[in-house]
């Protein structure tokens, strides 16, 4: 299961990706996400920090955009007859199915909005699997990984993965 925190980012993007044969839906459910972005983002531009402040005005903006998405989705669901292979059937039924995820952000500060800044991170390790492929060991492949969380979380703190090697292993 996906974690909480990149369950919004992967819905957005799957609606876009039901934007090509459902271009109504997909466009009315990526506006209400959007709008949650847009009320992110304003609190990030007034320099606002403060926990508790930030989950009112969650609540208070937040919430309704939220529930009114849900709403939307079944109520699209409820209105339309979708092919199984439908990508907004299958979106709206994704985004569903994790409801109570997505609202982590309305009542827990530590669950950030978005995690595209970590996916963005972490799509580097992919592109070396290929070098990866033939760990011969079990031992190696699960070194091969701690090796690569290391590194990554070096990256995401702003520290020299090979000063941080250095410094652990000295």
């Amino acid at each position: 299961m996906l974690h909480p925190k990149g369950i919004k980012a992967h819905a957005r993007r799957k609606f876009f990706n039901a934007e090509k044969l459902e271009a109504i839906l997909a466009n009315q459910a990526l506006n209400l996400i959007g709008e949650l972005y847009a009320i992110e983002a304003e609190c990030k531009e007034c320099g606002i920090t403060d926990t508790e402040r930030i989950l009112a005005i969650r609540e208070e903006r937040s919430r309704p955009v939220v529930d009114a998405f849900f709403a939307f989705l079944l109520t699209a669901l409820d209105k339309n007859e979708f092919l199984p292979s439908n990508p907004f059937l299958k979106v709206a039924n994704y985004a569903l199915r994790r409801r109570v995820q997505m609202e982590m952000i309305l009542s827990n500060y530590n669950v950030p909005f978005d995690t595209n800044h970590l996916e963005r991170t972490l799509r580097a390790m992919p592109m070396d699997r290929k070098a990866w492929l033939f760990c011969t060991t079990v031992i190696g492949a699960k070194h091969l990984g701690i090796i690569q969380s290391i590194i990554v979380t070096c990256l995401l703190h702003d520290i020299r993965p090979i000063d941080y090697l250095i410094d652990l292993l000295q």
